[in-house]
């Protein structure tokens, strides 16, 4: 390799620099010491396939550089917007931990580990949302403007209201409503039905059909956790069934009339909730499998 390619490469990677440092994600609000930390490792794995490599054809320097300036930028933009992604007019955001979120109409989702949701750049005119996996939201009302989750087969149209929607099985769908009004549609069957509070729907995507059912009165959401109020055993053991897709056995259990007052935070583990439910109900649990055996 003779001095003069050396020197083209190296005014190679001084053009990307120029290109990388007239790229802005949010002008004035960027994390400049971050972007210097990806600068730095781009032009790193640049400089080390150069000396895995006796020649280099042009070409293909600019191929691996430039996509790994894509790349670049492509985490860059993730970590900017919270793991956000903005893909041909669309936004998109994946959960890689139970965390919440804020709409740009002030709209809070609360989205489980692994959940997806889409929507539209021009989101303020047309509020819907695509929803892969669970989340709870609290929608903000606008007048004349519904609120749309779009989910497998069906859609869930609301003004202003909380409600979560549990998606744990291709089959079934879940939606719970704590306030407000919601209207679940089937968009195969064109089947409305309007859910009160305290109420939720089962939605069955094989058969198409539905199960509404009343949910404890004593739990509510509130601002990213679930609050309760005299609740009794049966009605928990319940609640954790739907929670975290478990089972329990209470039959050895004396009821003694106890209630547990308090909250229980969205991100919760099972383990942490059920220590506190022993506590109080001064029970014990065993563990087997996804059964859990409740003791006294």
């Amino acid at each position: 390799m003779n001095t003069n390619q050396k020197s083209g490469k190296g005014d190679f990677i001084s053009y990307l620099k120029q290109q990388w440092d007239a790229f802005s994600m949010n002008p004035g609000k960027e994390d400049v010491p971050a972007r210097e930390r990806i600068w730095r490792n781009v032009s790193l794995s640049i400089r080390e396939n150069r000396r895995r490599s006796v020649v280099v054809r042009w070409s293909t320097a600019v191929a691996v550089a430039a996509s790994l300036v894509l790349v670049a930028l492509a985490g860059y933009a993730l970590w900017q917007h919270n793991e956000s992604v903005l893909t041909d007019k669309e936004y998109v955001w994946i959960a890689s931990n139970g965390n919440v979120q804020t709409l740009p109409d002030g709209t809070k989702v609360w989205m489980e580990k692994g959940s997806r949701m889409r929507f539209n750049e021009n989101f303020l005119d047309d509020r819907q949302v695509w929803l892969e996996g669970n989340s709870t939201f609290e929608v903000t009302k606008r007048d004349g403007r519904n609120f749309k989750v779009n989910l497998k087969d069906s859609y869930v149209e609301v003004k202003g209201t909380c409600f979560s929607v549990k998606q744990d099985t291709p089959e079934n769908i879940a939606v719970t409503l704590y306030n407000g009004k919601v209207d679940f549609v089937s968009t195969r069957t064109e089947n409305v039905v309007t859910l009160k509070p305290s109420q939720k729907i089962v939605y069955n995507t094989s058969d198409d059909s539905i199960l509404v059912s009343e949910t404890s009165r004593n739990i509510c959401w509130c601002e990213g956790s679930y609050k309760m109020d005299a609740v009794s055993l049966d009605q928990l053991t319940e609640f954790l069934t739907w929670r975290y897709n478990v089972t329990f056995d209470s039959s050895d259990v004396l009821r003694s009339g106890k209630t547990l007052t308090g909250i229980i935070g969205y991100d919760e583990s099972l383990k942490t909730v059920l220590d506190k439910i022993c506590y109080v109900f001064d029970i014990r649990y065993v563990a087997e499998g996804e059964l859990y055996r409740l003791i006294d």
